[in-house]
């Protein structure tokens, strides 16, 4: 079994369950990142942020926590909602307008899972990086 990873740098933030908590978690986090990774690292988790926080808000119907966590080789990021029932991933039909957000995250990350607990959960994603300027 591996060894528990230690993260180097940590963030946290919390946001209310308002839709224009979508934006401010996704802006926080790529703030945060923009200069220690490269831009399409960025990118990508400015996506799998915005899917998740806006999970916690439309579908937890909760307030949201994000937390982000570095080191040399990769980030995590984690969403913690007031729902414990543990998201699954769909296949909605072409038409369907939502439904995707689980896959984008399954194709996006490198690792991701959900951790249950209480009268909530956590998701969570990794991505292993390079620094952005070696």
């Amino acid at each position: 079994m591996d060894a528990p990873r230690t993260w180097s740098t940590v963030y946290d933030w919390s946001f209310p369950a308002s839709t224009s908590s979508i934006a401010l978690a996704r802006n926080a986090v790529s703030d945060r990142l923009a200069d220690d990774v490269t831009s399409a690292v960025v990118d990508d988790v400015r996506l799998m942020v915005s899917e998740l926080v806006t999970n916690a808000i439309v579908h937890a119907r909760s307030a949201c926590t994000v937390t982000l966590r570095m080191d040399d080789a990769g980030i995590r990021v984690e969403i913690g909602d007031g729902c414990p029932q543990t998201p699954t991933i769909r296949r909605p039909a072409p038409g369907e307008p939502h439904g995707r957000g689980l896959l984008i995250i399954d194709s996006l990350a490198d690792r991701w899972g959900v951790d249950g607990g209480g009268a909530g959960k956590t998701v969570w994603f990794e991505l292993r990086t390079a620094p952005a300027n070696p």
